[in-house]
């Protein structure tokens, strides 16, 4: 083991045991060395590569998918492990042509599949069945339309689409950072949201069905425009103006 590799202890210093920062960084914790471990050896073979002879000239293009790799542990080693929750809600919001499955055999590990062939999968195991069944074909209709399938996944899995499914991983680490942080400032929002001021500024993004967010956007074009009005601001008056 390097001697500069770093270690955490098991133990989270979080005190709310029952926060959602608590269970994450717990889980972190668990997985750390485990990932610490799979980092280094990706930066020592990195290393060997530049300094062996016979690959070291090669343009680090050829490398890319190396470290698309070692990117993607260091941040499996943030996450500790994830849930079919977040994977299920990576899908639905994720617009590339990939779906996410989680890996029962790494800790945050997930793989991608194109949506394409899983639709082909299922509809040549629709015509299979159909064919098996109604027409009582032979077996080898049973078997034959899977074999290609067969190939793509030894395939897919040594070609893996890293960026994407970093992205995933990215997603998954900043939902989290904000439940955090939403988690904490809960009290304050609570607070703000039964004032006066808060009763009133929702009123104003119920009215023109807007987010907290597009409202600080539309201030953010106004004072860029030069159209700013504090008055107006300090009233909250309608801003489509």
């Amino acid at each position: 083991k390097n001697q500069n590799s770093m270690e955490v202890k098991k133990e989270s210093p979080v005190e709310a045991t029952d926060s959602y920062l608590f269970k994450w960084d717990t889980s972190a914790r668990r997985y750390f060395s485990y990932f610490e471990l799979l980092r280094e050896t990706y930066l020592s073979g990195v290393q060997n590569i530049w300094k062996n002879p016979i690959t070291r000239w090669r343009d680090p293009a050829y490398y890319k998918r190396r470290y698309k790799t070692k990117d993607g542990i260091e941040i499996r080693q943030l996450l500790g492990e994830i849930t079919r929750k977040e994977i299920k809600e990576v899908n639905s919001v994720n617009p590339c042509a990939y779906w996410f499955f989680r890996s029962r055999a790494e800790p945050a590990k997930v793989w991608a599949f194109r949506k394409n062939i899983l639709f082909a999968l299922a509809g040549s195991a629709g015509l299979t069945a159909y064919a098996r069944l109604i027409p009582k074909w032979g077996m080898v209709w049973f078997i034959a339309p899977f074999v290609p399938f067969i190939f793509y996944m030894l395939h897919n899995i040594h070609h893996q689409p890293y960026e994407e499914i970093n992205n995933a991983y990215r997603y998954i680490l900043e939902k989290r950072i904000a439940t955090v942080q939403l988690e904490q400032n809960q009290k304050a929002l609570s607070a703000l949201v039964e004032s006066e001021e808060g009763k009133k500024l929702k009123s104003v993004l119920d009215d023109q069905d807007i987010t907290l967010y597009e409202l600080e956007q539309k201030l953010v074009d106004q004072i860029t425009a030069g159209k700013f009005n504090f008055l107006q601001i300090c009233n909250l008056q309608d801003l489509h103006a």
